[in-house]
């Protein structure tokens, strides 16, 4: 999907007129989906149309600084791209999500592959928010087992003993079946992320207009998706900074994650100066020499202080 400019909103256009996708997004889609798979936090990588000249880096986490993109000469009119954005990896399950988990591990053993299909997998999750929340509800302990009916109608009955394991598990946990029954559930988590996800972009012009489109789909809103391209367009003849912005509907936004969630996008004038910065990040080093700084003890040391990490610029593409 593309946003173009109407009365100073962002519209959605079934195609990105005239302009190709850059044979990168393929591959960082792939990246992404893999990120978002293995723990990965929710982010943002914006991929230039083909025959865009662009340069871009990124900074750690913490250092609340957001990407940078160097764009020399503007194209003469839309300047068009992709964002690829993934759901996040990075949150921590309760016990609706391990119940899931657990359900898909029950169907697996009996011969039901666990379903791409979003729909069915919002439901299967919906059965066990109902069976988990019956056995919150009774503080008598009085029900053994509560019933869990998938979408297809099979019955699963979780004990109450198998609900009191999921309710105590822990990552952190010394024991190894409340950690695995942890992780499991947020893996689960992930995939509901994945089932139910849309997007909010933002991108903010020189001139202070703010584009702004609200509860973008994923592109195939009937699957599970990891990660999805969004094709935006910055109007013609624009010139210095744009601030794009992108994150999962309901999140944090860009300012929970401002180091992977936001770009400056500096078309033609006043670019970023990559060498600056890495002077600048020299200089935050010798402000804080208490830390002892590309050693085994810069994070305790960075901990103890208070201090972020070096703001050191990193090639993005």
């Amino acid at each position: 999907m593309v946003f173009g400019i109407r009365s100073g909103g962002i519209t959605p256009r079934a195609a990105m007129a005239g302009g190709a996708e850059s044979a990168r997004v393929a591959s960082t889609v792939a990246s992404m989906t893999s990120l978002a798979q293995t723990g990965g936090a929710s982010s943002v990588v914006f991929i230039p149309a083909p025959g865009v000249n662009a340069s871009a880096w990124s900074f750690p986490y913490k250092s609340g600084r957001a990407k940078e993109m160097n764009i020399p000469q503007p194209p003469s009119g839309p300047l068009r791209g992709t964002i690829v954005v993934n759901v996040s990896g990075h949150a921590s399950a309760g016990v609706v999500d391990r119940a899931t988990a657990w359900a898909e591990q029950q169907l697996a053993a009996r011969g039901q592959k666990p379903t791409d299909n979003a729909r069915m997998f919002i439901a299967l999750r919906a059965a066990c928010e109902q069976a988990t929340g019956e056995l919150i509800a009774d503080k008598g302990r009085l029900i053994a087992a509560a019933t869990i009916v998938t979408p297809d109608g099979t019955r699963l009955d979780l004990p109450r003993a198998t609900f009191d394991k999921l309710l105590r598990a822990s990552p952190k946990s010394s024991d190894a079946e409340a950690k695995t029954l942890a992780l499991d559930g947020d893996r689960a988590l992930r995939k509901y992320f994945a089932a139910s996800n849309t997007y909010h972009v933002t991108a903010r012009l020189p001139d202070g207009r703010t584009l702004e489109w609200k509860d973008v789909p994923r592109n195939q809103p009937d699957r599970i998706e990891w990660a999805t391209r969004i094709a935006v367009e910055i109007p013609a003849q624009v010139r210095g900074e744009v601030t794009l912005e992108c994150w999962p509907t309901g999140s944090m936004k860009a300012g929970g994650y401002v180091e992977q969630r936001q770009y400056r996008i500096h078309l033609g004038d006043d670019l970023f100066d990559a060498d600056d910065a890495a002077l600048d990040a020299d200089a935050y080093r010798a402000q804080h020499r208490h830390v002892r700084w590309d050693t085994p003890f810069e994070d305790a040391d960075r901990e103890e202080h208070g201090v972020g990490p070096v703001p050191l610029p990193r090639v993005e593409q």
